[in-house]
């Protein structure tokens, strides 16, 4: 298996594709971008080469920069953005109601200068992208490229008529339910009340708490990473949660329940952090410090507590970080060592002091803008989230044994706390 450069396996395939009679070129690619404010709501807008979350040219801008002409159209995705850079005109009003039409950059500029049509098209089914293609028949040149992004809305008959179960793939799909239905109906815990994905004030999400306990427990032994506290990224506990439509509890978690919060497929890394830089990476979950773009409260593992300050300046948020060693294995959780105090009062107390710590590959590489975990050392891979999850369920919550209950007081839920 190999993983190559995008532009550079392109361009490669430019001249192959010209030679078996290909027309007009679209690449479907995974890297994307932002758009900045204040065009972030306009879902056919664009601007300039758009941006990472940190405000850095963006991924999908760079590779564009380096295609070669042969590229007619460029389909983007991964941050859930969307944007339309082609041809076409932007709808102004002023403060005075007055509305003027401005041209639209017509795409993000190649190697050769030349301006090539960029979409993406949001996220969990918001929006569509339609894209009109022109091409002589004769002549077999492209003539014209028209994508407009368009809101889904399930009262408009145009949008229905688009997103109708087509009944081929609907047939594909079903098969595959079946197939994979032993797997995903099985039994891998129980919960004894609701465990949604949402957070309360200070950014916990009872979902959350549940992954980090179930990441510690995978990387805590020596052997896997010696860790001794997890972060999860709230943005992957994906919707519901543990918390299902109808269900009575306790709850049967299943297999298929597990795969639908965390369908990433995500590794689990545990790295080596100073005090210092806990300290910085749960400042960086707050907009403006360290290119940080919008508010991203981890969930965070048992024996770790920490406070923050809504009113206080970015990058000076984080008041108190205590942390109580604890194996998360046993039911209950036993702490097995005294409380360490890394913060207190905003201020480090042993900055040099260093901590093994899980997160999950996405963030480990910088992934939701937090950059400061590049800096870990010692990292080492792991389990996958959804094996390490199943296992933790599996050999302390499931029956016989109790139910997992968030209200048992050694997990020391809540863990995080909003100050004024």
């Amino acid at each position: 298996l190999e993983f190559r450069d995008e532009a550079d396996t392109v361009n490669a395939l430019i001249p192959r594709l010209r030679k078996e009679g290909a027309d007009v070129i679209v690449v479907l690619v995974h890297q994307g971008g932002f758009q900045a404010s204040p065009n972030l709501g306009d879902i056919n807008g664009c601007d300039g080469n758009l941006r990472n979350a940190d405000g850095s040219d963006s991924e999908i801008g760079k590779i564009v920069s380096r295609l070669k002409n042969g590229v007619d159209l460029v389909i983007s995705g991964h941050t859930h953005a969307a944007y339309n850079c082609s041809a076409g005109t932007i709808d102004v009003k002023s403060a005075g109601g007055v509305v003027t039409s401005t041209p639209r950059p017509t795409g993000l500029p190649n190697r050769e200068g030349r301006l090539v049509p960029v979409t993406s098209a949001s996220a969990f089914g918001r929006v569509l992208t339609e894209i009109d293609l022109t091409v002589n028949a004769r002549s077999h040149k492209l003539m014209s490229i028209a994508p407009v992004n368009r809101l889904v809305d399930r009262t408009d008959t145009v949008i229905n008529t688009m997103i109708a179960a087509d009944p081929g793939v609907r047939n594909v799909v079903e098969g595959y339910s079946a197939l994979v239905s032993p797997l995903a109906n099985q039994v891998i815990g129980t919960i004894a009340t609701a465990l949604p994905n949402s957070a309360n004030a200070a950014g916990e999400m009872p979902a959350g708490s549940l992954i980090a306990d179930a990441q510690l427990q995978a990387t805590q032994p020596a052997a896997l990473g010696g860790a001794v506290m997890a972060f999860m990224n709230a943005g992957g506990v994906r919707n519901p949660g543990f918390a299902i439509a109808g269900a009575s509890y306790p709850y049967n978690v299943t297999y298929g329940n597990a795969f639908t919060v965390q369908p990433f497929g995500n590794s689990l890394v545990t790295m080596t952090l100073t005090a210092q830089q806990i300290k910085d990476l749960l400042e960086q979950q707050f907009v403006g410090c360290n290119g940080q773009t919008q508010q991203r409260i981890m969930q965070v593992s048992n024996g770790l507590k920490y406070s923050w300050s809504a009113a206080a300046a970015p990058c000076s948020k984080v008041v108190s970080v205590v942390l109580t060693p604890t194996n998360v294995t046993p039911v209950p959780p036993v702490a097995t060592g005294a409380p360490d105090v890394i913060v207190s009062g905003g201020v480090v107390q042993n900055p040099g002091k260093t901590y093994r710590v899980t997160v999950n590959n996405f963030m480990a590489t910088g992934g939701d803008g937090f950059t400061v975990l590049l800096g870990g050392t010692g990292v080492q891979g792991g389990a996958q989230d959804i094996d390490a999850l199943t296992a933790y369920l599996g050999s302390g919550y499931k029956a016989p044994k109790a139910a997992y209950d968030p209200g048992l007081p050694a997990l020391g839920i809540p863990r995080i706390t909003r100050l004024p």
